[in-house]
């Protein structure tokens, strides 16, 4: 009887992580496809989840974001993004790894840097409500209440 109920509650806990990782998941996706707009592009190439059974973790391979205006057009990608976030859905952290890449493209000649630092560039992110309360719809600008970077030492690298 006892296994029985030891065996339930597993499997209860198993599926509410799943649900739950994959809702995180979704509602990240959905974020970003919502933010999109002319002058910004955000682009990965997977998402997947992750973080089994202490967290919830979104991995977004080769992440970028591509800022547009008249006359320049920038990008900021890494090779891999995380969003880790807490059991209440409130905040999340954001890991880049240890190398971010700027490039800067114009009329004059294009501008490429690598920033890198020696443990990984990590954002924080407080959303302005649980991520379970907020309309699938939102953009990020309209989600995110607060962003932090604690990093003390990043070096910035011409690629030129």
């Amino acid at each position: 009887m006892i296994r029985k109920i030891v065996l339930a509650l597993i499997t209860l806990f198993v599926l509410t992580w799943i649900v739950f990782a994959h809702f995180a998941k979704s509602k990240i996706v959905s974020f970003i496809n919502n933010s999109q707009t002319d002058n910004i592009k955000i682009s990965y190439s997977d998402a997947s989840i992750a973080g089994f059974p202490f967290g919830w973790k979104v991995r977004f391979s080769s992440p970028k974001i591509t800022l547009i205006d008249q006359t320049t057009s920038q990008e900021i990608s890494s090779d891999y993004l995380n969003f880790s976030f807490n059991y209440k859905l409130e905040n999340a952290k954001l890991s880049f790894g240890k190398v971010l890449y700027y490039s800067s493209a114009s009329d004059e000649v294009p501008i490429e840097y690598r920033l890198q630092s020696q443990d990984d560039i990590v954002g924080f992110v407080d959303f302005t409500e649980a991520l379970y309360n907020i309309d699938s719809s939102s953009s990020l600008k309209k989600i995110i209440q607060n962003v932090e970077f604690s990093n003390p030492y990043i070096v910035a690298f011409s690629n030129n």
